[in-house]
């Protein structure tokens, strides 16, 4: 299960400005004179039926407490799961302010339709944290972020495509309950008359899915539950 709360901390990436066995050449990093392999990451589909419970207007976070090393396809996997936490936080339209951090190997936040970057707060708070960070930005539109721990104190961390999967065997039943049990922690930010907001610098940039991304979920979702893509 998740663990409880805990002290965020910003984990070492590394850089070419340090000296050590690891080497970038062009996208490629080598330790040891082996190149490392970016790992593939598997979402199981029926999490976008879940995400639709969460609000739709506003930010939010969830932490997922499982996730499997598939070692055929050198991927991770995250599977349909009720090991799910949605922490305290305090949200906006564009923002997503988490008052009871945990330690999950998975973290799952939303973004506004359609922008899938990750934001200079993301990089520097979230992604560093977990193994998997992924973003939902409305239908089929997600982008993870991968950290892997390659020397030491030494950290690699990377962006991946998030591709559709059937991985688990609980009921969505059951983990749309645990859902909707936590929803009372997500809660919208109120401003007073003086407060003044500005967006996160991450959406002057927009993403827009070309279709083939989509074609790829809505086949797989359909094998589960072809009626919700009616929708």
């Amino acid at each position: 299960m998740l663990g409880r709360k805990r002290v965020v901390a910003k984990s070492k990436e590394w850089s070419l400005d340090e000296e050590g066995p690891v080497v970038l050449v062009g996208g490629s990093v080598y330790l040891g004179g082996t190149e490392l392999i970016r790992r593939r990451v598997f979402l199981d589909v029926r999490w976008l039926r879940v995400f639709r419970e969460l609000p739709s207007s506003t930010e939010w976070l969830m932490y997922i407490g499982e996730l499997y090393e598939e070692p055929t396809t050198n991927a991770y996997v995250i599977p349909l799961t009720d090991d799910v936490i949605i922490p305290e936080q305090e949200v906006t339209s564009a923002s997503v302010d988490v008052k009871d951090s945990r330690d999950a190997p998975v973290v799952i936040h939303k973004h506004p339709e359609g922008l899938r970057s990750f934001s200079g707060i993301d990089r520097e708070y979230v992604n560093q944290n977990h193994t998997v960070s992924i973003i939902w930005a409305g239908g089929f539109s997600l982008h993870a972020s991968v950290r892997e721990r390659i020397d030491g104190g030494v950290f690699w961390v990377y962006e991946a495509d998030v591709e559709p999967a059937l991985y688990g065997d609980v009921e969505i039943e059951d983990v749309l309950e645990v859902i909707r049990e936590q929803l009372g922690n997500i809660k919208e930010k109120t401003y007073t008359v003086q407060s003044v907001y500005y967006p996160s610098e991450y959406y002057a940039y927009y993403y827009r899915d070309e279709g083939g991304e989509e074609k790829e979920w809505r086949k797989k979702l359909a094998e589960e539950e072809g009626e919700w893509l009616e929708d």
